[in-house]
């Protein structure tokens, strides 16, 4: 059956997930570092006065709980406490959220478009397309595969490190109609309906 292939763009939605820096994302930024210097500042009172209250000096005391909690934040983080991939829950939730949201809205996603979502690890996701899905124009079809894959990468925290997403776009009968091929840099592709005889194949 004759398809259609795409590249994929990997900066296809980078505006909406890094946007522009502006004057209010400045000050946020600034409000964040000024909440974990303070949020620093406590916990290194409260472990002095503790250090205090079991005999040790004051010097003694702030030599220890000074450097303490930066330490126990990098050692969580060599452990990969904060690093690790989001459960399928998670990623699935903050799917749905971005496809129906001003961004997915904004390119054209329609989240009834979408009859079942079914991850399969941190690394491989079948969506099940809804019949109306696939009346539209190949170039619609690829271009909300695209969207698609880029939103669930996003969702689940992609790393270089991490394996590449493969992705699987089937019906509601099971039949293979999209998705991603990985060699060359990455694609996207569709089954080619404007074909008059492919699409008698596909319906009956």
């Amino acid at each position: 059956m004759p398809t259609l292939t795409r590249p994929y763009d990997p900066d296809l939605w980078s505006d909406a997930f890094y946007p522009p820096m502006t004057a209010w994302r400045v000050l946020a930024r600034i409000g964040g570092m000024l909440l974990v210097f303070v949020i620093w500042l406590i916990l290194t009172g409260l472990i002095c006065a503790g250090l205090v209250r079991l005999g040790l000096g004051l010097d003694t005391a702030a030599l220890i709980g000074v450097p303490l909690p930066p330490l126990v934040v990098l050692a969580l983080n060599s452990a990969g406490v904060f690093n690790r991939p989001r459960g399928e829950r998670k990623t699935l939730g903050a799917f749905r959220t971005w496809i129906a949201g001003p961004a997915g809205t904004a390119r054209g996603l329609v989240p009834d478009h979408l009859a079942r979502i079914e991850p399969r690890g941190d690394s491989a996701l079948t969506l099940e397309v809804a019949p109306d899905w696939l009346e539209q124009p190949a170039d619609k079809r690829l271009a909300d595969i695209a969207g698609w894959y880029a939103v669930w990468n996003f969702c689940r925290g992609e790393r270089p490190d991490r394996e590449r997403l493969a992705l699987q776009i089937r019906d509601q009968i099971g039949r293979e109609v999209g998705g991603f091929v990985s060699a060359d840099g990455g694609s996207i592709w569709v089954i080619d309906q404007a074909d008059d005889s492919a699409v008698g194949d596909f319906q009956n």
